[in-house]
């Protein structure tokens, strides 16, 4: 994959990390498999719930009725994007991407 755009901050607030990671595909080249976000600057707490807002545009299959969801996996520094479909959630892959994506994601998480 390669980006023209690929940012992120983030603030710790004692135990609370907040973020923001906004990503620009150019073109999303030969990579397969499913979508992730690594890098987050701490490990989530295993048993901490997180919330992320995300947003997409310029993708394949996320439309009309699905939702996208996204969720810091426990005890990782990686998010994992998902569209929930007729009430089921699967991870994002790269059949979901183009070469122009926008992925913007804005959230919290307990370390």
């Amino acid at each position: 994959m390669t980006y023209t755009k690929k940012t992120g901050e983030f603030t710790r607030i004692g135990d609370t990390v907040h973020f923001t990671i906004d990503i620009t595909l150019s073109a999303k080249g030969s990579s397969v498999g499913s979508a992730q976000v690594a890098g987050l600057p701490y490990a989530k707490k295993a048993n901490a719930t997180s919330a992320c807002a995300i947003y997409m545009s310029a993708v394949t299959s996320c439309v009309g009725d699905t939702a996208l969801l996204a969720q810091v996996g426990a005890g990782t520094t990686t998010i994992n994007p998902r569209k929930m479909v007729t009430g089921t959630a699967t991870i994002l892959t790269d059949a979901d991407f183009t070469n122009t994506t926008i992925l913007r994601l804005d959230g919290s998480y307990k370390v």
